[in-house]
């Protein structure tokens, strides 16, 4: 491996842990009720959080998951997010163009979906115009409306989320079927190893557009 390519994988790398940290943190604060100040802040005490300890995936570490001012427990959540995003940036600096818009979108998604459930719309149509303007000439069109047809009753019924059919569609717009079909073995697989392992109510629903990030990111690492 040149040392450029070692270069683009460590700033990818850095890259992705800072941009998962902003979308948490911005995923997180839009579930908050009342102001809140400009300054990263612990939930416990409320008190500001100093750079050197906001330092995507090592301040967790250091800090043992903790705020330093009252010891409070740090949600992991977080952390793990931005370990995803991490080796996310690690991965996809070295893909085309529409994997890396498509990754990107993705990962704004789902930061949404982990917190809320959902996603706003006008991110997603944002985001697939710049996948659609990378892929332009290489669409395939019959992949995505095999799939937007397979999913109209799982959504009517809902054993499928709306938002989760539109990025799929996507998907196989930009990727074709073979990939996308692939691509959801993966992710329903981890879904399935996620909803044993985890703990406290089971029947609380399982967000998929994270579990699609990190199935991405298994697929484009072979």
């Amino acid at each position: 491996m040149s040392e450029v390519s070692k270069m683009m994988i460590i700033f990818g790398g850095l890259t992705g842990a800072c941009w998962a940290s902003f979308l948490l943190c911005q995923a997180w604060r839009s579930m908050q009720n009342g102001p809140q100040p400009a300054r990263s802040y612990c939930p416990a005490c409320r008190g500001p959080i100093a750079g050197y300890d906001n330092i995507p995936v090592l301040s967790f570490l250091i800090l043992r998951g903790r705020c330093r001012q009252c010891r409070a427990a740090i949600d992991p959540l977080g952390w793990y997010g931005e370990i995803a995003g991490l080796v996310g940036g690690s991965l996809v600096i070295r893909q085309p163009p529409s994997v890396i818009a498509f990754a990107v979108l993705l990962s704004i998604l789902a930061a949404s979906d982990l917190y809320r459930y959902s996603f706003t719309d006008g991110w997603f149509w944002i985001g697939a115009a710049v996948c659609l303007a990378c892929a332009w000439q290489t669409l395939h069109w019959l992949p995505a409306a095999l799939i937007f047809a397979a999913g109209i009753l799982p959504v009517y019924y809902r054993k499928l989320g709306d938002g989760d059919w539109e990025v799929i569609t996507l998907a196989a717009l930009l990727f074709g079927l073979t990939p996308v079909l692939l691509w959801l073995l993966i992710a329903s697989g981890l879904g399935i190893v996620l909803i044993l392992l985890r703990d406290g109510n089971q029947h609380q629903p399982l967000p998929f557009l994270p579990v699609l990030y990190i199935a991405l990111l298994v697929l484009i690492s072979h």
